[in-house]
């Protein structure tokens, strides 16, 4: 695929396009404009660490303006600000291990002993004014020592972290280089927590979108309900492989619990009772990886699966888990599923080909435009 910017590291300093807005304007004549077209708002609904903002960034690069200078050197300072975060809190946990003797010994989490300055160096490490964590040559240095060692890796096994935590720890160096410009990887995978609204537009063919992203965390779902009146249709994500993990909120509550409970509140809301919702069960590749060690009888809301656990077969379980609950809120809606992978654009590029064909279908129909 063709990516939407190209950017030479030395141009990071000047934004040749300028500060971006929505323009205007009049024809010469005074011949009255065309009726505007019809815009397809999509409302992004689902627990935090689910995807959501992660599908927003492939339809930016796909089908949208693509990344300006200044969004890069941004997201440059968020992902050097994640990789000290990542490594201290690898620090942290290990500290913690150390009271428990046995299990410190079991999982072989010992650094070793010439780690000692790295260690110091990374666990002093305090943000700058703008809540940003500097990464000069040095730190990314000492990170990088700190993450080769077994006892870190092993301690990094044990610790919930971003999806892309490894990914961006094993190229530590590199992101720290005054030369580095993201890849599309690298934009897709950072992660920076979603806060207030992100509106993200962008065409396919004749056909007009809308993505509007608000945060999944349990402070940011008030406010929600600015986006339901107006939208076409909801896109609720699921993080697939988080049946076992836990909110990084409370630290206890089971992310998919969390998640099943939330999907059975907006299936039963009101103000969506003529809206149409598809489902998204996101970060597949994890899952397929996930099921072959971690049984999904560890979740409670599949503790009466009773299949294999083969990939396929499992996560149409999960899907019809979510959609028999749905079903019976009594609300006569279709639903729609699909099993996607954020990060591989690709796959990304074809659940939404047949998610705007089914929701373009489903406007018409409404509009007595389409038989049923």
């Amino acid at each position: 695929f063709c990516c939407k910017f190209q950017v030479h590291p030395g141009e990071l300093d000047s934004d040749p396009y300028g500060e971006m807005g929505i323009c205007a304007s009049a024809s010469e004549d005074g011949a009255e404009k065309a009726p505007e077209r019809e815009i397809y708002k999509l409302f992004l609904v689902g627990a935090g660490e689910s995807g959501k903002s992660t599908l927003c960034k492939q339809m930016e690069l796909m089908y949208g303006k693509g990344y300006s200078n200044a969004d890069l050197k941004a997201l440059i300072t968020s992902i050097r600000a994640n990789l000290v975060l990542y490594m201290q809190r690898i620090l942290e946990y290990n500290d913690e291990t150390l009271e428990d003797e046995e299990l410190y010994n079991e999982k072989k989490l010992a650094i070793a002993e010439d780690l000692v300055e790295s260690k110091a160096a990374v666990d002093s490490l305090e943000p700058a004014l703008d809540g940003f964590f500097e990464m000069t040559p040095e730190t990314a240095s000492h990170i990088s020592k700190l993450w080769m060692d077994p006892g870190i890796r092993n301690t990094a096994n044990l610790v919930q972290m971003d999806d892309s935590a490894e990914y961006f720890l094993d190229r530590v160096e590199e992101c720290a280089r005054s030369d580095f410009v993201p890849s599309v990887d690298d934009i897709v995978r950072n992660r920076m927590r979603t806060a207030g609204i992100s509106r993200t537009r962008f065409e396919i063919g004749d056909s007009e979108f809308e993505m509007i992203d608000v945060g999944g965390q349990r402070s940011e779902r008030k406010k929600w309900g600015v986006g339901f009146k107006d939208a076409t249709s909801i896109l609720f994500v699921v993080g697939l492989s988080s049946y076992d993990q836990v909110l990084l909120e409370d630290g206890k509550t089971n992310r998919m619990v969390e998640a099943f409970s939330l999907w059975e509140e907006v299936t039963k809301e009101p103000l969506l009772a003529d809206k149409s919702i598809i489902l998204f069960l996101n970060k597949r590749d994890l899952y397929q990886k996930k099921i072959q060690v971690v049984p999904i009888t560890t979740c409670p809301v599949f503790s009466n699966y009773s299949g294999d656990g083969e990939y396929k077969e499992s996560i149409n379980f999960v899907s019809n888990t979510f959609i028999d609950a749905a079903k019976k809120t009594g609300i006569k809606r279709q639903y729609y599923s699909h099993a996607t992978c954020a990060i591989d654009q690709r796959n990304v590029l074809r659940v939404f080909t047949a998610v705007k064909d089914t929701i373009i279908s489903l406007v018409l129909k409404d509009a007595g435009l389409l038989g049923l």
